[in-house]
């Protein structure tokens, strides 16, 4: 590639001043012609590629928007059918759909519909002197900021946002005297939860305090479900628990005991 055949940017500059952007393109692509006369097939790629890397990024960029952009309006304005939290995951854990996509299957959720995971939360209990942001005499802090990372889980909680909760012993004794959840018969009616305890005479029923002060049974151990197990959780003692609900008919609580553990309403 002589030097003679390739003018400088300046020269470029000066000489296609006042013309129109397809005046330019035509003149640089007549430019990129020339300089690659008597290149190899090889050098002419190459060149080619050098030349016109502006315009290959630029339509790279543009691409992805076009096709980033709808998808991620698609994805957004979907509604949620199922909003849940998996509390002290391990960060090199990546928590698994598949029960959450059976769990949609079952209730036939259709693909317009989506699930809401909200991960990375850490509640851990509280040191002397705590490193992490304080919420109501909960630590929390955030792995990442892709999901819960700007709000903060009480109020995710209080405002319905999740529909239930997976945590290890550690996040529950957090919850220990926190106003978040209610008691599991006032969520999935007492006819529901006499049939559960009925069914499952051996299921361990975790109590916690409220914040009056008041023992609630509000959590279930449900480590050996295959619910469970279809999340890969970093952690072998899960409990379940439900946060409390602006919905007054608390379907969601009763869909996931019924897909857990076959217990329907007979009302």
């Amino acid at each position: 590639m002589s030097e003679n055949k390739i003018t400088t940017q300046e020269e470029d500059r000066l000489s296609q001043e006042g013309l129109s952007l397809t005046s330019k393109f035509k003149a640089n692509h007549k430019r990129c012609l020339d300089n690659m006369e008597g290149m190899s097939k090889k050098e002419k790629v190459k060149y080619f590629l050098y030349f016109y890397r502006g315009y290959i990024v630029t339509g790279i960029i543009l691409l992805f928007l076009i096709i980033a952009i709808p998808i991620h309006i698609y994805n957004r304005t979907r509604p949620v059918a199922i909003s849940y939290a998996v509390l002290n995951q391990a960060s090199f854990y990546t928590t698994s759909k598949d029960s959450i996509n059976e769990y949609m299957d079952y209730f036939d959720y259709g693909s317009s519909y989506k699930a809401e995971e909200y991960s990375g939360i850490q509640l851990l209990p509280q040191e002397d002197e705590p490193t992490t942001e304080t919420v109501d005499s909960i630590a929390i802090a955030y792995q990442n900021e892709t999901s819960a990372g700007y709000i903060q889980f009480p109020l995710l909680c209080r405002d319905g946002y999740i529909d239930f909760v997976l945590m290890d012993s550690q996040a529950l004794e957090c919850l220990n005297g926190s106003d978040l959840f209610t008691s599991l018969e006032s969520t999935l009616s007492s006819d529901i939860y006499r049939q559960l305890l009925a069914k499952y005479p051996e299921l361990k029923i975790i109590s916690i305090q409220d914040a009056d002060g008041n023992t609630i049974e509000c959590a279930i151990d449900v480590s050996d479900t295959d619910f469970v197990k279809g999340f890969d959780i970093s952690y072998s003692e899960v409990y379940l628990a439900f946060p409390k609900t602006k919905d007054p008919e608390n379907i969601k609580p009763k869909q996931i005991i019924e897909f857990i553990y076959g217990i329907k309403s007979t009302n």
